[in-house]
Parts: C-alpha cells; structure tokens; sequence
C-alpha cells in the first residue's frame, strides 16, 4: 500500500555521497533478495492451497472455499502487486503509466480489504457452524462459499474505488503512484480496509471461544467432534492472528500520521512495516499444513510427480476424492442428540 513518505523526517540527509551510494546499493541487493524468496513462498505456498481445494472434492466445504478465496487474494498480491512495489521503491518513480496505476491502487487496497473481509467471514461462519448444529450441514455446500466469496470480492472492488478517483499519480516531470493523504480517505480507508473488519471478526471469534468452552463443560458432547472443533477453531485463530500481527503497525502507523501530522515517522520505518504486512501472505499455507492434516494430505498427493498414485497413498487419495457431506465423518449434533450421517 504505498503512501507518500517524503515529508517524513530522513537522517540521509547528514550522509556524503559516496557513503550514502554504498547504502543504498547494499541495501537493494538485499531487498531483492529477500522480497524474491518472499514471493516465490507466496506463489508456491498459495498455488498448492488453491490446487488443493480445487483438486479434492472433500476441501469443498463453505470454510474452506472461503480459504480459497484468501489464497487467491494472496496469489495475486505476490505476482501482482509485490513486484510492481519493488520497482517502484527501487526505481524512486512509477514507470508504468497513470492507467497502470491507478489499477495497482485498485488492487492493492481491494486485495488487502478482500483478506480481512474474507477473515471475518471465516469466523462468522465458525460462528455459525457451532450455532446452528444440524441445519449448518445444509449451508455447509460449495455454492454457498462461492456466493459469499463473490459478494466479499464485489463489496471490497466498490469500497475501494475512492482509490482511483483520489490517486495520486503527479505528472509528466514528477510520475509518482500513491494513495491520496487527505485525512478523510486515509480514515475512510483504514477504517473499511482493516479495524472494522478486525473487529467484526475478533468479536465473532471471540463468542465462538467462549461457546465452545461451555460445551467442552458439558458432559454431553460429543468428544470427538469437540478434538475436530478444536483443531478447526485453533487453525482459525492463528490465520486470524497471523494477519492482525502482520498488518497492524502499519495501519497504526498510517493512521497515527493523520493523527499527528507533525509527528515523526521515518520513511524506512513506514515501508518495513509494509513490507512485514506482505510477510503475511506467504504465512497462511505455513498455517494451513502445520494445523489441518487434510491440506497436508492434499499437499503431499500434488507434489507428486507425474501424478502417480502409489498403493500407499491410493487410501489418501481415495479419501479426499469423497464429498465431505458423504463420509461417515460427518457428524452433527445439539446438546440433546448426536447424529452421524
């Protein structure tokens, strides 16, 4: 998300040239370096969570969908977005025209609102998954995650179209590429494209944590559903968390120059924080395999090679190719009955 950061205060200026030359040319040897690895764990990581879902018929479920559509937000951010930036800030101008910049606010603020939204919308379903009991099984369907994907992709493109009325893209001598610093949009946009959100989404999570500690007090649930609860619950909280720790400094750090005009944020600061919000994109696949054996099961039987299914993962195989709403796993219940289809 790029942001004028010239009136921010610099100690470059106390450098000689020779020295400051040196700094800056180690400085982007290194930030090539670590923003190519960075994309290459993004695109990697998010391809196989996208194949995954696509691939398996058993990843089919609402969560998952909404999973999909998360990977595919942080797919076009690493092949989008991260290498556009890096040229930018490496370039110290925008060599791709007004038309390509304007698009690249569009998607930069769409992509990052798209996530968050996305988020929330995991956790309401969460929500309702613990709520509603029996019926959820009935909303558990693919169309449903396709249509509340579609309705969060249409909301974020509309709320984020200020960003190309308002961009600021200088002119012939200066070409420049950021969203505009007036203090309404940068409210308006920190308040659409993160702390409400964040809030919206902490709170669900929040009454999902407490019910289910309720229900594990109850000596009449299910126990086994409560481990899979458990594990759905923890691979939610961490996704969430993942991208509130990674995002937060910057929108903190945004907004406190709205706040505070006259304080002092360094240029570098500023743009670390960016880039440390990007990181985040590159986590969730992390997240994914490491919490939920499915995606892990899924991961395995892609990086296959030649697709060759082998007698000792023909079982793996099998499994995953079976609609979830179809295996005896399937199980729903309510505090006064349990029901296994």
């Amino acid at each position: 998300m790029p942001v004028d950061t010239r009136n921010s205060c610099s100690t470059d200026l106390f450098l000689d040239v020779e020295e400051k030359n040196m700094r800056l040319l180690t400085m982007h040897t290194i930030v090539i370096t670590l923003v190519g690895i960075l994309i290459i764990l993004i695109l990697f990581g998010n391809w196989l969570v996208i194949v995954s879902i696509l691939k398996f018929k058993r990843m089919r479920d609402v969560q998952n969908i909404l999973i999909l559509s998360l990977a595919v937000c942080d797919f076009l951010i690493g092949i989008q977005i991260l290498p556009q930036t890096l040229s930018y800030e490496l370039l110290g101008y925008w060599p791709f025209g007004k038309i390509a910049c304007k698009i690249y606010l569009l998607l930069d603020i769409a992509l990052c609102t798209g996530s968050i939204w996305t988020l929330s919308m995991i956790s309401i379903n969460r929500y309702l998954a613990m709520k509603l009991v029996v019926r959820y099984r009935f909303f558990n369907k693919t169309k449903n995650g396709v249509v509340m994907d579609i309705i969060i992709w249409i909301l974020s493109i509309v709320v984020c179209l200020p960003a190309v009325l308002y961009a600021v893209t200088g002119n012939d001598d200066e070409l420049v590429c950021n969203h505009s610093e007036e203090r309404w949009f940068i409210l308006y946009s920190v308040s659409i494209s993160f702390y409400i959100p964040m809030f919206l989404m902490c709170t669900m999570y929040v009454r999902v944590i407490w019910d289910f500690r309720t229900r594990l007090k109850s000596s009449t649930a299910n126990q086994a559903l409560l481990k899979k609860e458990k594990k759905l619950n923890t691979l939610v909280g961490l996704t969430m968390a993942a991208f509130v720790i990674c995002w937060f400094p910057f929108f903190q750090v945004y907004l406190v120059r709205v706040i505070c005009p006259t304080c002092c944020v360094p240029p570098t600061l500023m743009k670390f924080f960016e880039w440390f919000g990007y990181v985040n994109c590159a986590l969730n696949p992390i997240i994914y395999s490491s919490n939920e054996k499915e995606f892990r099961n899924a991961f395995k039987l892609i990086l296959r090679t030649k697709n060759r299914i082998e007698p000792s993962t023909r079982a793996m195989y099998e499994e995953l190719q079976i609609p979830r709403d179809r295996t005896p796993e399937f199980v729903t219940h309510n505090e006064n009955c349990t029901t296994i289809t």
